[in-house]
């Protein structure tokens, strides 16, 4: 032959690939067209070669022959090859159907909408509100643009429909009021009908209204029916519910009316009907922009979005974006305000208003931003010491040193030390102190010590419930009003002693006071006082004439009133003391303190008063202690100290309270324009006389910032003057600083809290500054400013469902990749039995000069012939399959919550699946081709088994394969960084497993040269080379095991995926049956022989259906194989299933506490006016226990290292406590040893807070199993939050709890007292917790509840069905790739069925032998049946084991939690393998009926 000819075929070849390579590199294909290039490579290869090749064309002759002749073993092959394209292209088109899906819900039900202009507003939840008339001017400008062929405006509102009967209540609805002229006009969806009906209604008669079928759905309305519609108006702070009744005109179809939720119910009426019904004449909610093209098109056009940013720029106005200038004149201040972007301003803005001022006038703006910040220090001194808010006393004598200062406030106690060191003690909640060691926590008199050592009788019961006055010298004494009459007690550390008060005339107060020796209280009451001297148990009074305040100092009892200071004599009573013209300020425990500052102190005889030492700057007289030479007085902000050696020395607060629980931190105004800061950066507050230098912390952070200070002082109030909102937190302010040292501090531009604007004199130049800032304002105004955004809603839509259906594909294709592998399988053993039968054909074939490369262009060709068909109706196949299960899908989803899926493919999906599948085929039949075309000729001739060089060949290949899949994989392992997502795992898991796997051959070998020729073991004879794979396919089957179950110190680090535990699963069913395979026949036969010893007929039999598997251990495995990849694989889908099942149902109970019942308002306001009127008869009546009512609103959370952001501040009340709360999985255990304490903690003390997991942990868990990034704030944190709508009003608390990861999911964001969160946020809106009555129905009682308050917006949701819904869910579609996984069992079953029919074929020598020794045909029956139960109830048991360690394993890793249990679903664990077993046992039943009725002599007669 010449050389031409032998080259020819492969130069063709090569020039089709190359013709396909470069035509699809040009068109740029998809990776299915380049499979379809390859599979026809292969195809038009074999034609090449058997067309131009003449000992080719006579091979694939005997191929065609080949086929036609074996028709029966043909059609089971074929449907093997079908098995791969039927379930890779069934697992696309369920992809397709789900992309399909999803695409009508949220991409077909837009139409021709592509760009959407609305807004939320984040604090109501309400859609904002825009100025039609300028929303339409930049439309028409867009309009004009060729790349667009559709504009309209809308007004839609959150509404609730209910039926006129009331019967029926759907919160979800909404009101949606298109511009239909524009629609007629445009590109959209018009109904055959036309929108003449709406555009032409003029309020005269019923109010006619289109609806969707969803809406139709919801109420069971019809053409012609009523419905009434509620919703939400909101006017300033007030907040009303309106309705309306509509009459039904025509049902819709729910896709193509630009909304983009296809399944929410939608009434629909013209904008101009729905702007009068609502009072909102000229307003918008929603502008909308079609591209030009069709639905799918439109959206690509380029350039559009910065049109409509452009066209929106130049026709909004400045309230359009939140800025407003306040109203001003000539000599006034305008102030510039935003309610949009939290209502803060930038630099950016002051630059602009500069810039515009500058062409006016020399006039520029000034701003002012508040500056929260963290400690002050000056030089080592830490100035902010104080918890609380409210210094109580101040005692000398401390609790480490007797040279210590104390100071006790309402929030602790702090012991200042000589060398100026301080320590903190936080007590919450001191209401009065009465000494150094004694307080008042409003229940119990406490004793302090800082030992924590306390004496005996401590805390001690008041003996009253009326407010008292206390004071502690040799004893605790407390005096108290009664019924007009004074009471006085002592305590004698075991009972309240009263002491007799000599006076008469009814008394209203009383108030005690002490130097520490001596005690005297002083009456009062309508016509006069009277002041008490205690002595001993008994007093002495004297009448006070109209005294209203006492001190007693240095022993001597000093009162003041109308008559000055007076101090009791005890020989001449009350004596009026010399003050001149001098103006009395009060007394206080150190003496006098004057209105000009001065303080004077008594004599030593106490008849005078001389002047005392000067007081520390900015005190403010009401708690002075002289201690040696150091004074200390209470001032606003805390206590101050004066010493020689330290003329001032604050002591602040650590913050302030602002009332109702709004507590903010120590602030400084940062002040641009209008000050003098000289030199420095940082002017204090009036009377601060302090110089040099104070360092600042950042606010939540440990990062300090010196500031130097400035001579002189500044009047905070004067700063706020101009903002009547910041005049709250004057208390906390403790300077002014320079905005260049706030941007030094905050490390960033700082934002301005207002811009202010001083409007000259003159009139006409005012009014010229007024209408410049004016215009600034409208041309600052533009879509990026404002509350509304421009939406790409099309474009987020499709992107939305881009890859959505590829999980579904993957989840699909991960569990039919063992369907594909039991067709492979089941291919590659019948075509081992077809080689058996043909094995003499083939022996000819070799022994005439056919080389072994021919046998394998026969198998090949043979392929080829049977792959492509079977590829293509696979595809199909798969096609039909995919549409079953989808249309079974459909019907449920229908059924159960009204929304079906839609049944879609593309032709991309068949036919990746037919070229996919076609190779896979190819490659599997040509993996068997190199093992049969290797057998030897003598063996082929003879029937004999194949040589050892052939096997050995075949070990050798198997060998190099899985070491080199153990080198790529773990290469990969070491190669790729930082791999995520359970990657790690799975990489080093298959590694190991592969590179055991490897093992196999040299251990083998091994075992071969070290055991003897021939053995026995448990009565079991082998040769050494038989023993040697036995015990190597033991030890690897044990290995696989240990290597995939237990831990190492490298894989304990690594996160393990489902995916990479289902392949960890696979690799141990490889072990498993390599490990029954070998071991089980030995084991199971010393068993039997022992069993039946007594009956040797019964031990024939059992040793006989043993011998064959364990002859033909190859194809024994492979049915094995076959078997256990799919029991496993439906054994650990329907652990799962009923794993995650329990796990949504524990996440439910959690998230729910002891509630059952959670009624919020879906975005249109609640009102609760009705269910808060109900009495507890109404309750008992509607089924209800006890409910609780949660105030939610919107905040922006800042702290250490989290930018500020938008989060859930929800306020709850002691009811919620009562209720069960709900459970938290952190908390800090000094505060509270309990999870109750923790909530009643939070609810007594407005700085604390409880925080979801999101907010608290680095790392959360959804629904789902899917983690998410926390903001990993944890218990000790503190956060601060403000008011979006008041930016300078904040308060910080401090995290003490954590709600658990699933009691989040109903429960975000930060929750706080109640009283905190009102007061806190302009606006709330109520959510209610309902805990139903144990006899009653949750479901009944939330369908009662959403009657009754669906029209006032409510939207009632039962916690426990919602968690169902979300179950079912998920199990249905895990239950359907379980009828997915049964196409895989079946095929086992066939391919048993057909193996053990041909293997009977093949034994009708062995079965004559039977008849003629005497076996009956029962016998004979049983035999072969024991044989069909051993193969495949290996393969399920081995199976079904490893499916269910790997449950346990999926459990432990996804699933396990602190309350969750591990769930075995039994029934399903048992009647897979009783199911697989039982028709097992069933397909083969005729083959083996048929066969033991053969006469014995006709089968020894066809063999002879």
């Amino acid at each position: 032959m010449s050389r031409v000819r032998i080259l020819a075929p492969w130069l063709i070849e090569g020039f089709v690939a190359v013709a396909l390579v470069a035509y699809l590199l040009i068109s740029q294909s998809r990776i299915s067209f380049w499979l379809l290039a390859i599979s026809i490579h292969v195809a038009v290869r074999v034609a090449i070669h058997a067309s131009l090749s003449p000992r080719i064309r006579m091979l694939a002759s005997i191929s065609f022959r080949d086929v036609s002749v074996r028709r029966r073993s043909i059609a089971i092959v074929f449907f093997g090859l079908m098995l791969g394209s039927a379930v890779i292209t069934s697992s696309l088109v369920v992809g397709d159907s789900f992309d399909a899906t999803l695409e009508d819900r949220l991409v077909s039900s837009l139409g021709q909408t592509d760009w959407v202009i609305e807004g939320t507003d984040p604090i109501t939840g309400m859609p904002v509100m825009m100025n039609q008339t300028r929303i339409q001017e930049a439309l028409d400008v867009i309009l004009s643009d060729s790349q667009v062929d559709g504009v309209s405006v809308e007004l839609h509102t959150p509404s609730s429909a209910i039926r006129l009967d009331g019967s029926r209540v759907d919160p979800s609805a909404l009101w949606l009021a298109p511009n239909l002229s524009a629609r007629s006009e445009g590109p959209w969806y018009t109904p055959a009908s036309g929108w003449s009906t709406l555009i032409n209604a003029n309020g005269v008669g019923d109010e006619p209204a289109f609806i969707n079928q969803a809406f139709a759905d919801s109420l069971g309305l019809a053409v012609g029916d009523f419905v009434n519609l509620s919703w939400t108006e909101m006017l300033g702070e007030e907040v009303n519910r309106q309705s309306h009744q509509f009459k039904v005109i025509e049902i819709l179809p729910s896709n193509g009316l630009g909304w983009p939720v296809a399944v929410q119910p939608l009434l629909i009426t013209d904008i101009d009907r729905a702007q009068a019904l609502r009072n909102l004449s000229g307003i918008v909610t929603r502008a909308v922009v079609s591209g030009q093209g069709s639905v799918m098109e439109g959206y690509l056009n380029e350039g559009v979005d910065g049109l409509i940013e452009t066209a929106f720029s130049a026709s909004m106005v400045a309230e359009d974006s939140g800025f407003e200038w306040s109203s001003a004149g000539p000599g006034e201040t305008m102030i510039l305000s935003r309610t949009s972007a939290g209502g803060l301003l930038r630099s950016g803005d002051i630059g602009g208003i500069d810039s515009t001022l500058s062409g006016v006038s020399e006039i520029r703006s000034r701003s002012i931003a508040i500056l929260p910040i963290g400690d002050v220090f000056s030089d080592e001194d830490r100035w902010t010491v104080l918890p609380g808010d409210e210094v109580l006393g101040i005692y000398s004598g401390g609790h480490i040193e007797p040279s210590d200062v104390v100071i006790v406030t309402d929030g602790g106690i702090v012991n200042i030390g000589l060398n100026g060191s301080v320590s903190v003690d936080v007590i919450d909640g001191i209401e009065e102190s009465a000494s150094l060691n004694h307080f008042y926590d409003g229940s119990f008199i406490q004793f302090y010590d800082s030992s924590n050592e306390l004496p005996s009788g401590y805390p001690i019961t008041p003996p009253t419930k009326e407010p008292f006055s206390m004071a502690v010298s040799d004893a605790i004494h407390v005096s108290f009003i009664i019924d007009d009459s004074a009471n006085l007690m002592r305590y004698d550390d075991v009972n309240w002693v009263p002491i007799p008060v000599d006076i008469s005339g009814p008394v209203d107060s009383s108030t005690l006071a002490t130097d520490g020796d001596t005690i005297a209280g002083l009456y009062s009451g309508l016509f006069g006082s009277h002041v008490c001297k205690v002595v001993s148990d008994t007093t002495n009074c004297i009448n006070s004439g109209l005294a209203n305040s006492i001190a007693v100092i240095d022993g001597h009892v000093f009162v003041y009133g109308p008559n000055g200071v007076e101090v009791w004599d005890v020989e001449q009573g009350l004596i009026q003391l010399p003050l001149g013209n001098a103006s009395v300020h009060g007394l206080n425990s150190a003496g006098v303190l004057l209105d000009d500052g001065t303080l004077l102190v008594p004599s030593a005889n106490g008849n005078s008063l001389i002047s005392g030492p000067t007081l520390p700057p900015n005190s403010d007289g009401r708690i002075i202690l002289i201690h040696n030479e150091t004074v200390l007085s209470s001032t606003a902000l805390g206590a101050v100290s004066s010493s020689p050696d330290k003329p001032f020395r604050p002591f602040l607060f650590d913050g302030y309270e602002l009332g109702l629980g709004i507590r903010v931190p120590t602030l400084l105004i940062a002040e641009e324009g209008e000050l003098d800061f000289g030199d420095g950066e940082l002017l204090l507050k009036t009377d601060f006389n302090v110089s040099g230098f104070v360092v600042v912390e950042k606010h939540l952070t440990e990062s300090r910032h010196s500031l130097n200070i400035s001579e002189g002082s500044v009047v905070i109030s004067d700063l706020l003057l101009d903002d009547s909102e910041l005049e709250a937190i004057e208390s906390a302010v403790l300077g002014a600083i320079t905005m260049e040292a706030a941007e030094g501090i905050l490390g960033s531009e700082v934002p301005r809290t207002s811009i202010l604007v001083d409007i000259p004199n003159d009139p006409i130049l005012a009014t010229q500054i007024i209408a410049a800032l004016n215009e600034w304002a409208d041309a600052r105004a533009d879509l990026a400013s404002s509350d509304a955004s421009l939406i790409q809603v099309k474009r987020e839509a499709v992107e939305s469902i881009e890859g959505a259906g590829d999980s579904f594909s993957i989840l699909f294709l991960t569990f039919g990749t063992f369907i594909i592998a039991a067709g492979a399988m089941l291919i590659i053993n019948l075509q081992v039995i077809s080689a058996d039968d043909r094995k003499r054909d083939w022996g000819i074939l070799r022994a005439i000069g056919g080389s072994s490369n021919d046998i394998g262009w026969i198998i090949r060709i043979e392929g080829v012939i049977l792959s492509a068909p079977a590829s293509v109706f696979g595809a199909f196949s798969g096609l039909v399959v995919a549409g079953l299960m989808m249309s079974a899908l459909d019907a449920f989803f229908v059924a159960s919550f009204g929304v079906g899926f839609s049944f879609a493919w593309d032709w991309s999906s068949l036919i990746f699946g037919a070229t996919l599948g076609f190779l896979l085929s190819v490659f599997t039949l040509s993996l068997t081709a190199l093992f049969l075309s290797r057998k030897d000729v003598l063996s082929n001739l003879r029937g004999l088994p194949p040589s050892s060089t052939s096997s050995g060949l075949l070990q050798v290949l198997l060998t190099l394969m899985t070491g080199a899949g153990a080198i790529a994989v773990w290469g990969m392992f070491l190669l790729i960084p930082d791999t995520s997502g359970g990657l790690d795992h799975l990489l080093w898991v298959s590694g190991g497993a592969l590179l055991i796997l490897t093992l196999h051959l040299p251990l083998s070998s091994a075992f071969h040269r070290i055991l003897p020729v021939r053995a026995e073991f448990l009565s079991s004879i082998h040769t050494n080379k038989e023993w040697a794979s036995i015990i190597s396919s033991s030890i690897i089957g044990i290995l696989i095991a240990l290597w995939v179950l237990l831990d190492g110190p490298i894989r304990s680090g690594m996160e393990a995926s489902d995916l990479s535990l289902i392949v960890s699963g696979a690799f141990m069913v490889i072990g498993s049956v390599m490990l029954a395979g070998s071991l089980g026949p030995i084991i199971v036969g010393a068993v039997i022989r022992r069993l039946f010893s007594f009956n040797p007929r019964y031990s024939a039999m059992a040793n006989l259906a043993l011998s064959y598997p364990k002859a033909q251990g190859s194809r024994t495995l492979l049915t094995m194989g076959t078997y256990s990849v799919v029991v496993f694989a439906l054994i650990v889908l329907s652990g799962y299933s009923a794993s995650f099942g329990a796990y949504i149902e524990d996440i439910g109970e959690d998230a729910r506490g002891d509630y059952d019942i959670v009624i919020v308002g879906a975005g249109q306001g609640l009102d609760l006016s009705v269910m808060e009127a109900w009495s507890e008869q109404d309750l008992a009546r509607n089924g209800i226990e006890s409910y609780s009512q949660l105030e939610i609103g919107t905040g922006i959370l800042t702290a250490e290292d989290v930018e500020p952001r938008y989060t859930q501040v929800r306020g709850f009340s002691e009811s919620f406590i009562d209720g069960g709360a709900l459970p938290l999985s952190d908390w800090d255990s000094s505060l509270a040893d309990n999870q109750e304490e923790v909530w009643l903690a939070v609810l007594s003390d407005p700085s604390l807070a409880i925080v979801d997991a999101s907010v608290a942990q680095d790392t959360y868990t959804t629904l789902g199993g899917l983690t998410q990034s926390g903001l990993g704030l944890g218990v000790g944190s503190s956060i601060d939050l403000r008011d979006p709508q008041r930016s300078m009003l904040s308060t910080e608390v401090r995290i003490i709890g954590v709600l658990d990861e699933d009691a989040s999911l109903l429960m975000s964001g930060v929750l706080l007292q109640e009283d905190s969160a009102v007061s806190l946020l302009t606006t709330t809106e109520p959510m209610v917790w309902v805990n139903v009555q144990n006899n009653q129905d949750s479901m009944i009682i939330a369908s009662s509840l959403q009657i009754e308050l669906g029209a006032d917006g409510a939207t009632v949701l039962v916690v426990e069905e919602l968690f169902d819904q979300i179950r079912t869910v998920l199990v249905s579609l895990l239950g359907l790739v379980r009828a997915f996984l049964a196409i895989g069992l079946i095929v086992g079953i066939i391919g048993l069925a057909v193996v053990t029919n041909r293997s009977l074929k093949q034994r009708n020598m062995q079965i004559g032998v039977m008849r003629a020794i005497g076996f009956q045909p029962r016998e004979v029956y049983m035999t072969f049946g024991l044989e069909v139960f051993w193969t495949s109830g290996v393969g399920v048991i081995s199976g079904g084991v490893v499916g269910f360690l790997l449950h346990w394993v999926l459990y432990q890793t996804v699933v396990a939690t602190d309350a969750s249990t591990f769930v075995i679903p039994i029934l399903e664990f048992v009647m897979i393998p009783l199911f697989a077993i039982f028709f097992s046992l069933f397909a083969t039943a005729p083959s083996l009926l048929k066969t033991t009725q053969i006469p014995p002599y006709s089968v020894m007669k066809s063999v002879t």
